[in-house]
């Protein structure tokens, strides 16, 4: 674990030893945090959260702003089904 410090980060106490050998009923804590979720996973879901609560308006808002929302999401996704280079390459070809 001494050569992954930097990496790791291990947190902890020592015990208090006053003499050869710790008090009876000391003991030693070690932590080291999962490096993944509490360094990559958490921060990146506040960011995610910050981001959606802009949309949070939409859904607390007026019912027009809902059915607008609904509505801009299905455009899109039909605009996905349609072949735009295909209509594209056929209107420039003329």
């Amino acid at each position: 674990m001494f050569l992954s410090r930097r990496v790791l980060r291990p947190q902890g106490r020592l015990p208090r030893v006053s003499g050869l050998s710790p008090a009876p009923g000391s003991s030693l804590h070690s932590h080291v945090a999962d490096a993944v979720l509490d360094r990559l996973m958490f921060p990146a879901a506040r960011k995610i959260e910050v981001w959606f609560s802009r949309f949070h308006r939409f859904r607390r808002g007026l019912t027009q702003h809902h059915v607008l929302c609904i509505l801009v999401t299905l455009l899109a996704l039909l605009g996905m089904l349609f072949p735009f280079k295909q209509f594209a390459a056929q209107w420039f070809a003329r």
